[in-house]
């Protein structure tokens, strides 16, 4: 594999040897393709429905559940993370404010490639929390098929 480095802005701050550098910088821009930030979810969401509803769109990596940060927030947010960038870029076309988690719920979840720095700070995931089957919305949208072979 070669790197160009000369698209790179930042190679001057770094101490690496110039295609060290790029490649490092391109695995953490790929990885960030596949990592989603969900937002505008119910605050009894589990990691469990959201594998059951991303999980339709591919293979997940990583799910974690963010606690609230503050009282007065009416919701929680997210990561999904997809081991495919296409997959993560599909689920995000189809679900993005569309599906809804709850039949309650006034607006559905908001669906973003996640930004640098958005990390779980030490937040815990929902892993272990009571499951709360019977309250989700219906089946998330299937993806489209692929084209037919000519």
């Amino acid at each position: 594999n070669s790197f160009d480095c000369s698209s790179c802005s930042c190679i001057s701050a770094s101490s690496l040897p110039a295609a060290d550098h790029c490649r490092d910088r391109q695995v953490a821009m790929s990885d960030l393709d596949r990592k989603l930030y969900l937002s505008n979810l119910p605050l009894d969401i589990v990691e469990d429905e959201l594998k059951d509803v991303f999980g339709v769109y591919g293979p997940l990596e990583e799910v974690i559940v963010l606690n609230s940060k503050s009282s007065d927030r009416p919701d929680r947010t997210a990561f999904v993370k997809f081991i495919d960038k296409d997959e993560a870029a599909m689920a995000m076309a189809v679900l993005n404010e569309m599906y809804k988690f709850r039949d309650s719920a006034a607006e559905g979840v908001k669906v973003s490639v996640a930004r640098p720095g958005r990390e779980d700070k030490g937040h815990k995931g929902a892993s272990g929390a009571q499951s709360h089957a019977g309250k989700g919305g219906p089946a998330p949208p299937a993806p489209p098929a692929p084209p037919a072979a000519p």
